[in-house]
């Protein structure tokens, strides 16, 4: 992303400052510049609130981070970082966790552009331990800039593993030879279901089959008028007993080797789209 380091309005001050001077130079005494009319300001395309500083006390987190994102596409660093922390910081309330942690990266990003890495080091080191799985998308930031990002996971990546949550291991003891009771004590609950409602139904089936078979077996296995019928069942009975013995297998293996599922990362960053800023983390 390329970056203008000056916006339009701040060239038309400057040219308007130097035309003063010019006349006051030839004709005399300059007399203050009037101030700026609002409308005039809006019809000339140019932002009433540009240049202005956000006041932590009107202002809210949304309409800072906003103006954050935008300064960071017109390329007004200091601006972009000065609006950022005001919600980093907690200055704005209220604030979400996903808030603090867009501007932190907004922050970050403006500090290492700035060339105070010892800022950007510290903010990024914040971030990562607010997100400790979180990217920034390649695609919206500086190839240098997520190389440095990255480059701080590396440098704390014993303090951010020490801050992560224990992982769960699988059901103790004896509980993972009786599925679905692994499945529930690791947590897995659709799974456990899944496993009981396939057990249920291949037992019902042995015993319905056997019942029947045995039924019309008979005296000396003649399977009057139901031989065929017997033959079915047989076949059924069988199948049952191959699903109930792979059921319970599957069960005792899985519940012996669980491991929790590892977060899905998804790619982080500022996306800036015609309707607005979109954000993703």
């Amino acid at each position: 992303m390329s970056h203008r380091p000056v916006s339009s309005s701040v060239r038309r001050w400057a040219a308007g400052v130097t035309a003063i001077s010019i006349t006051g130079a030839l004709a005399g005494p300059a007399r203050a510049a009037p101030a700026p009319d609002p409308k005039a300001a809006a019809a000339a395309g140019i932002p009433a609130d540009e240049g202005v500083p956000l006041d932590p006390r009107t202002a809210t987190s949304r309409s800072a981070l906003t103006r954050a994102s935008a300064a960071y596409e017109y390329g007004e660093i200091e601006e972009m970082v000065a609006a950022a922390r005001l919600v980093s910081e907690g200055r704005i309330q209220p604030i979400t966790p996903e808030e603090r942690a867009q501007a932190l990266r907004l922050v970050g990003i403006g500090l290492f552009l700035l060339d105070r890495r010892e800022g950007a080091e510290t903010t990024f080191y914040e971030l990562l331990r607010l997100r400790p799985d979180g990217r920034l998308d390649p695609r919206t930031t500086r190839p240098d800039v997520v190389a440095f990002y990255e480059g701080v996971r590396q440098r704390h990546s014993d303090e951010l593993l020490a801050l992560q949550p224990p992982k769960r291991g699988p059901a103790a003891g004896w509980l993972v030879l009786l599925p679905p009771a692994g499945q529930f004590a690791n947590g897995e609950i659709a799974l456990g279901v899944g496993l009981a409602t396939l057990e249920v139904a291949s037992l019902a089936t042995i015993v319905t089959t056997w019942v029947l078979f045995d039924k019309w077996r008979g005296q000396g296995d003649q399977f009057l008028g139901h031989r065929d019928d017997a033959r079915t069942v047989r076949t059924a009975n069988v199948i049952a007993w191959g699903v109930l013995a792979a059921t319970l297998a599957y069960g005792v293996a899985e519940a012996a080797l669980y491991k929790p599922a590892v977060p899905v990362t998804r790619d982080a960053g500022f996306a800036f789209e015609p309707g607005g800023v979109r954000y993703t983390f």
